[in-house]
């Protein structure tokens, strides 16, 4: 495998990113594949004592006027959110109720759970880390912020604190004092700055690191991107006003790993398999494409963590472990299948807990060569796309259609915007003077077009029959199906028409900014339509530069506007996540910050494990 192929495994970046099983909705990433499975045990090392400092049970902070910068602290979020449209309701349920008396915990147990693929490695300087790897990650690390309960804020959790400068163009993060690695390393500014570093060397994790920040300048001594102030506190200089630093450092850009470790591993890179974090849970052992298991940190500092062991089962086919949690071979699992989710739902004994509010499922036009890089071609299969058929046949009743990125019930849900579909009589006229123009784009009076997507994969090929069969008037289609590498590959380097894709989604869309601006166009794209629009740019940066929610909220909104009117992407549907688990799972959604706020209980199909418990 070649050292490109190697690193486009690892696509997904963060929560937000493509997700990657085979049997998902239109995903765009990957497991990884390896040349045989590796078995891998923790390393022989004795960690020094954690000091412990256990959960704070008072009240949170009050929250700063929108018009001021603030230091993220403690701050209760608004738990208040906009009921659903009535025409577009979501179909997701839950069977999870609030504890009516908190239980008394129960310590010990192994909690076996499934994710839909496997990961190249848990190093979050190097690997990728999409949901599964996100799910793995949180037991081993700790990020330097996490999400609140409605996910809509961004509080210290490995951090103690983030403070801006005035003009916002600077955030100092202070870390919590006392905290020690797995492998007896105490927590300091340096760690921070050393993951932050291979991270920006990265070929790939620096695409969405350095759009962000200064480029260092290699004729003076110091690092202009980051510096350290203090033994706890670093300095990040950013390269525009940025209004709340928190959310960007939830997941793999916030995961700190032990600098011994990250020096050793990048000597020996086998070590990425082995990972060192903070984290509530120690690593164990790891076969991968079968399963890795994590112990219990007697020594944590954010407190009791309960289990005495979680390992992850992967299952490509979530339809299988689905099957797995019914018959009690596994604890738990996630997935974004419809038919798992109907399998989990026919149980009376599983606990679910539902959402489409997270990612979004689509396809994605490459504007970068013919025929889509004229735009009457894009708005040509759009108009004629099968969105009714897709919604009945995949969707199957439970997915609901998206206009945008944001579903009802986001506060930047825009009621008006509409994405167009099932109208082939549209699509004619563009087709034929676009033919008559540019010959060269079509064949018999029809556009060439490639049809790519990764397989084998039911899903995929049901979504191939159902498209194309609506595009088939006006498009003459060549299928593709790439194994998932090969896919990704060709995806990251423009190497495709039009592909199916699942991602966006983060909590916070600042964090997929990511996928569209400009700067993340080049011989490696991250913006994968290839699509440039300097006034889009200029609105996205707006918004990250603002602290007054209702400007954010409007700028949103003509960023969609933007998006749309463009036609690089045909939106389907919001991804519904389903997260399922034995009666005898407790407490999944009774996560606490430090600082005694009530956290996420799950974020596009992944949640925390140190607060869970089993009950014989």
């Amino acid at each position: 495998m070649s050292g490109w192929v190697s690193i486009l495994l690892g696509l997904a970046l963060v929560a937000s990113a493509c997700g990657g099983s085979s049997d998902g909705d239109g995903d765009g990433a990957a497991p990884a594949t390896t040349a045989a499975p590796a078995t891998t045990a923790a390393p022989a090392t004795t960690a020094a004592p954690a000091t412990t400092a256990a959960p704070a049970t008072t009240a949170a902070a009050e929250e700063p006027a929108a018009d001021e910068p603030a230091t993220t602290t403690t701050n209760a979020p608004a738990t208040t959110t906009q009921a659903p449209d009535s025409q577009a309701e979501s179909t997701a349920t839950t069977t999870l109720a609030p504890e009516e008396a908190a239980p008394e915990p129960v310590f010990g147990g192994t909690l076996r759970l499934g994710v839909e693929a496997e990961t190249d490695g848990l190093n979050p300087t190097v690997n990728r880390f999409a949901v599964s790897a996100t799910q793995m990650a949180h037991a081993v690390f700790d990020s330097l912020a996490i999400w609140d309960e409605t996910n809509s804020r961004a509080v210290p959790w490995l951090a103690e604190s983030f403070t801006p400068s005035d003009d916002l163009m600077t955030w100092d993060v202070k870390l919590r004092p006392g905290i020690t690695f797995h492998d007896g390393t105490p927590l300091t500014s340096e760690a921070v700055l050393l993951g932050f570093q291979r991270q920006m060397v990265d070929p790939l994790i620096s695409l969405a690191v350095k759009p962000m920040y200064p480029a260092d300048d290699p004729d003076t001594e110091a690092y202009e991107p980051a510096e350290i102030i203090d033994e706890l506190t670093t300095r990040f200089n950013l390269i525009r006003p940025t209004s709340d630093f928190a959310r960007y450092v939830t997941g793999q850009l916030g995961y700190i790993p032990s600098p011994t470790w990250i020096r050793a591993a990048m000597e020996d890179p086998t070590l990425n398999q082995a990972p060192v974090g903070t984290g509530p849970f120690r690593f164990d052992s790891r076969t991968q494409d079968q399963m890795t298991r994590f112990v219990r940190n007697d020594d944590w500092w954010n407190g009791d963590v309960y289990l005495d062991a979680v390992e992850y089962y992967v299952y490509t086919d979530t339809v299988i472990a689905a099957d797995a949690l019914t018959v009690g071979d596994l604890d738990g699992m996630h997935t974004s299948n419809v038919d798992a989710v109907l399998v989990l739902r026919d149980d009376e004994d599983v606990v679910r807990i539902e959402s489409d509010h997270g990612s979004e499922t689509f396809g994605m036009l490459n504007t970068a060569g013919a025929p889509f890089d004229d735009i009457r071609a894009r708005k040509a299969l759009t108009f004629a796309a099968a969105r009714a058929d897709y919604l009945e046949f995949i969707g199957q009743g439970l997915l609901r259609p998206a206009n945008s990125w944001f579903p009802p019930g986001s506060p930047y849900h825009d009621p008006d915007l509409v994405q167009e579909g099932d109208s082939p009589d549209l699509a004619t006229p563009l087709v034929a003077e676009l033919c008559a123009e540019k010959p060269d784009y079509c064949t018999d009076g029809k556009i060439d077009m490639e049809f790519q997507y990764s397989g084998p994969s039911v899903v995929q090929d049901r979504i191939y029959d159902i498209l194309a069969d609506g595009w088939s008037d006006h498009f003459n289609i060549t299928k593709e199906m790439l194994l998932q590498d090969d896919h990704i590959t060709h995806v990251a380097f423009g190497l495709y028409d039009w592909v199916t894709w699942r991602q966006m989604g983060s909590p916070d869309p600042d964090n997929d900014v990511t996928w569209l601006n400009c700067g993340a166009i080049g011989a490696l794209s991250l913006n994968w339509p290839r699509y440039c629009d300097p006034a889009r740019d200029e609105l996205m940066y707006a918004q990250r530069g603002t602290v007054d929610q209702a400007e954010r909220v409007e700028l949103w909104k003509q960023i969609s506007r933007k998006v749309h009117d463009d036609y690089t992407y045909i939106l389907f549907t919001h991804t519904l996540w389903a997260n399922g688990f034995a009666s005898n799972v407790k407490n999944v959604c009774g996560a606490l910050s430090p600082d005694g706020v009530r956290l996420m209980c799950t974020v596009n199909g992944w949640h925390l494990t140190h607060q869970i418990w089993m009950e014989d």
